[in-house]
């Protein structure tokens, strides 16, 4: 295990560090296709971490390349169950961004951040309001957001929520929303967000291991498309 060899900055939102350029451009480059296609946009930004009951050569599951694919796909699934089950007049799509890192402790965890039309997902958490509407004794209840991550985690690991839930830590600012004009202007609210983002691309945690290569994953997998008007 070594240190990542790549080529670093300075922090263009806080001078006084170093970001590796590769994942500022990647992190810039979601936020950007966000911001573009929705012109509002929730950024939601959260750690999350392998519980000690899941680590060891005996569960490939925590280990494996394939985790934050598994877990993706599964929070893909979650948010359109509980969100897009109507017809939609604009596609919805999940662009996210992970890095993995290795702490002081030498325990491994993953930053990821999820950039969403804000119309479609303003809340991270849901409220007795916003649930009561949804509430049947025939059909779930809908989930909140911060909900649907902590279960895609549960599944990924195939562990329990409950112990997934501890295990999933978000920031004290769960959810932020930007609007383009607040990048035109760069705003308060704007410089704040982007410089919680740099932070995924600091260099200091950042680690090689030769049997796993992925240190950062990005993508865009659709939600839900949008309905298509029937034509006569």
């Amino acid at each position: 295990m070594k240190k990542l060899s790549q080529r670093v900055q300075t922090n263009p939102f806080d001078k006084r560090y170093k970001v590796i350029v590769n994942h500022k451009e990647i992190i810039e480059s979601k936020f950007e296709e966000a911001l573009s296609e929705y012109s509002r946009i929730s950024v939601v930004r959260f750690d999350l971490h392998i519980p000690r009951q899941c680590k060891g050569e005996d569960n490939p599951l925590a280990s494996n390349e394939s985790l934050m694919k598994r877990f993706i796909a599964s929070l893909v699934s979650k948010l359109k169950y509980s969100y897009l089950r109507k017809p939609i007049s604009r596609t919805q799509i999940l662009r996210y961004v992970w890095v993995k890192e290795k702490g002081k402790s030498g325990n491994e965890h993953y930053h990821v951040c999820l950039f969403l039309d804000k119309d479609h997902f303003g809340m991270l958490r849901g409220s007795s309001k916003g649930y009561s509407h949804l509430l049947s004794y025939k059909k779930p209840k809908k989930k909140s957001v911060q909900e649907c991550i902590v279960e895609a985690w549960a599944s990924a690991l195939s562990i329990e929520p409950q112990l997934a839930e501890i295990n999933v830590q978000f920031s004290d600012s769960k959810v932020h929303w930007i609007n383009l004009n607040d990048q035109k202007t760069q705003s308060e609210e704007y410089r704040n967000v982007m410089k919680r983002l740099m932070y995924m691309a600091k260099p200091e945690t950042k680690f090689v291991d030769l049997s796993k290569t992925r240190y950062i994953g990005h993508g865009s997998p659709t939600i839900k498309l949008k309905l298509l008007p029937v034509r006569a």
